[in-house]
């Protein structure tokens, strides 16, 4: 047989309609794309029924008016090729419907639904069609009963009244329910009522229904799924409040506060979500949503920047509550839902009353946390140090804590006085020996403890007395007098008596180069000492002079003259002669030494990426260095990133020295040169996402990034970029 698909178009027609064109060239015409050719093949009385029965679908009208039909219609009037073109063809009158939708018959479902889609179908017969299953209804079609292909096609035509499609709106099948939500006859009351299904594809339909009432459109607005939100934005009831959820949801800035008020009820998660992250959010709407039941709501509300103490508190009890229901249920908690109450904890307006609802508790994450305080309210810590279900690691670090009052180290040193002689609660015994509040008695008493690891944690304790100090100047133990020479309360004459003292590791001399109130005179012998170490530390030291840092910045050792660079005092000509050094670690410290000159920090913009990166990390960096910067590493770049790229531009992304200019012109570079594919790692991303928190970045920039295809799975851009438009909108308008 000869393949006419690509045959001429008038070739096509003239086969098609050749009267002795052969059944197999007119079976190829009758799937032709061009809808001329498969008319003319459903004309011609010389194609096979088969063929006309599939044609019949598409051209009806063309079917009962080919010569051939007459002539079947008069030699088997019951033909299922005659009767179903019947019931397709818009001419076939309503007696003939009647009689031709009196079957039962499984094999006639094709017949029922052509009845059930025709346009003079009436009322009565539709009626019953919506109710047709054949006799034997076990047989399934494509995951349908037979008769409900029929149902669906009562459902979709446009003569179905009102009252039977409120029929059929409770029918199980769901694909029925669908056809509903299709008819423009429904009923603004049944879509409403179809719209709390919470089917999307249900929802897509009673979303593009132009009978769907306004209200119904509001609620559908702020669905989930993209396709929905569109489509009531296409309906032509939409209201300019539909508008504006569907921005919201979108997470396009300008909600109205009013807005906000009335989706703060919405039954939908993610709709209270989206408004508990909401930066505009006012108060008493945050205070509605704490009730909420969902853990992410309640981590949003603890994090949000206008999240007051009383919110907190109320949070802190409901949170609390429903702690002690679960556990008693059996409920196991999560990392992350315990870390909910560290951050409550952490929270810069928390109150005693929260905090001692959490310590109520006595978990030990959180205990831990309340123990780590470093601005705790008057009376926690006494409270907390009650408790009785704790670890020997919260009374480590109550006792390391320097808020914590002297009367509940002396309490936590008698309660926990068995643990000082563990051997392996060392630190635990050091912390609390060196703890700046520790009583004047307790002091007294652990300088006289057996442990050197202990009586050196008194010696470098800054409560210690003189006479304790002196005392323990003389102990035999190096490390401790060591702790003595460092300790800056220590009478001047006892340090220069540690000049004769010797040990193997220069203990003492080391404490006395990082004693800030060792005399000068001191610090010029110390200059001298052979051991590095000694000069490593009088290098750090903030009281040497400068005449000696200008010698320890030429020492052989590197270590030594890496400490001039760590020093905060070396002025600038030092920094400038040791940026030309080659070890690495000494340029990093001068990268971000606050006495470092200009043409400095611009000399080591042009160095390798670790000393960039250290550049970029300074916090009053000239936005010129910058500039420089970004042009060097743009230009290197070249349509490729790695990993050492994506560190420094996500710091220069964020810097707040970053000029608007360069933040624009590096997200247009990034957005526009680095395609997906040649950035595998995801790196290009991360580093607009640094753009977007930038609270420089204009607007027009952050619009971009928050519509940009992107390579990292979880959105983190467009939620920061999204974020970050909402925050700089202004929620009155």
């Amino acid at each position: 047989m000869l393949d006419y698909r690509d045959a001429d178009l008038e070739v096509k027609k003239a086969i098609a309609v050749a009267l002795d064109t052969p059944a197999d060239v007119l079976q190829q015409l009758s799937r032709d794309t061009d809808a001329s050719v498969r008319s003319l093949v459903a004309s011609n009385p010389n194609t096979p029924t088969e063929i006309l029965l599939k044609l019949g679908e598409e051209f009806p009208e063309l079917i009962t008016v080919n010569p051939i039909f007459n002539m079947l219609l008069l030699e088997n009037p019951e033909s299922s090729f005659v009767r179903l073109s019947l019931a397709r063809s818009s001419t076939t009158s309503e007696e003939t419907l009647a009689r031709l939708s009196q079957t039962w018959e499984a094999k006639d479902q094709e017949i029922c639904i052509a009845i059930a889609n025709h346009p003079n179908t009436p009322i009565h017969i539709l009626e019953k069609l919506a109710v047709w299953y054949p006799r034997n209804n076990e047989y399934y079609e494509d995951g349908y009963f037979l008769g409900y292909r029929v149902h669906e096609s009562v459902a979709l035509n446009i003569k179905t009244p009102p009252s039977l499609l409120e029929k059929l709106a409770s029918h199980n099948s769901i694909n029925i329910r669908i056809a509903v939500a299709k008819n423009q006859n429904t009923s603004p009351g049944i879509l409403e009522k179809l719209a709390k299904e919470g089917d999307p594809e249900i929802l897509q339909a009673v979303a593009n229904n132009p009978k769907t009432p306004v209200f119904v459109l509001e609620q559908l607005a702020a669905e989930d799924e993209a396709e929905i939100r569109q489509a009531v934005l296409e309906n032509p009831n939409f209201s300019t409040t539909a508008v504006k959820i569907v921005q919201f949801i979108g997470e396009k800035p300008g909600t109205p506060i009013h807005l906000l008020e009335r989706l703060a009820s919405d039954s939908r998660l993610h709709v209270r979500q989206l408004v508990a992250d909401h930066p505009h959010t006012p108060l008493h709407v945050l205070e509605k949503l704490v009730e909420d039941s969902d853990f992410k709501i309640s981590r949003s509300i603890a994090n949000h920047p206008n999240i007051s103490s009383e919110i907190l508190e109320k949070l802190t009890y409901i949170l609390v509550e429903n702690y002690k229901k679960q556990t008693k249920l059996g409920k196991t908690y999560y990392e992350e839902e315990l870390n909910l109450f560290v951050n409550l904890i952490q929270h810069p307006h928390i109150t005693t009353k929260a905090l001692l609802e959490l310590a109520s508790l006595e978990i030990g994450k959180t205990m831990e946390a309340i123990a780590k305080l470093t601005t705790p309210p008057p009376n926690i810590l006494a409270r907390v140090a009650q408790c009785q279900r704790v670890s020997l690691h919260f009374w480590e670090l109550l006792s390391i804590n320097p808020n914590t009052p002297s009367e509940i180290l002396e309490d936590i040193f008698a309660r926990r006085q068995t643990f000082i002689d563990y051997p392996d609660v060392g630190d635990y015994a050091a912390n609390l020996a060196s703890n700046p509040n520790l009583p004047l008695h307790l002091i007294e008493e652990l300088a006289q403890h057996e442990s050197s690891f202990i009586r050196a944690a008194i010696a470098a304790n800054p409560r210690a007395p003189i006479d304790i100090l002196c005392r323990l100047a003389n102990d035999l133990n190096y490390q401790v007098v060591g702790a003595v020479a460092a300790n800056e309360n220590t009478p001047i004459d006892i340090l220069y008596s540690f000049l004769i003292k010797r040990d193997s590791f220069s203990v003492v001399q080391i404490g006395l180069a990082k004693n800030v109130k060792t005399p000068i005179t001191i610090l010029e012998r110390l200059a001298d000492e052979k051991y590095g170490g000694v000069r490593v530390n009088l290098a750090k030291n903030i009281s040497t002079p400068i005449s000696i840092l200008e010698r320890l910045a030429s020492d052989s050792v590197d270590k030594v003259r890496q400490g001039v660079t760590e020093n905060p005092q070396t002025p600038t000509h030092l920094l400038e002669l040791l940026a030309n050094s080659p070890e690495e670690k000494i340029r990093v410290n001068i990268a971000k030494h606050p006495n470092a000159s200009f043409g400095t920090l611009l000399k080591l913009a042009e160095d390798n990426s670790t000393i960039r990166e250290a550049l970029v990390e300074r916090d009053n960096l000239p936005s010129t260095i910058i500039e420089k910067l970004v042009g060097i590493i743009l230009a290197e770049i070249k349509a490729k990133i790695n990993y050492s790229t994506y560190s420094i531009l996500s710091k220069v992304g964020g810097h707040l020295n970053t000029p608007i200019p360069i933040l624009e012109k590096l997200a247009l570079n990034l957005c526009d040169e680095i395609p997906g594919y040649l950035d595998p790692y995801g790196y290009r991303d991360y580093i607009l996402e640094a753009i977007a928190k930038n609270i420089n970045t204009p607007i027009s920039v952050l619009e971009k990034l928050a519509n940009m295809e992107i390579t990292n799975p979880y959105q983190l851009l467009q939620k920061t970029a999204k974020k970050a438009l909402k925050a700089k909108s202004n929620p009155s308008k």
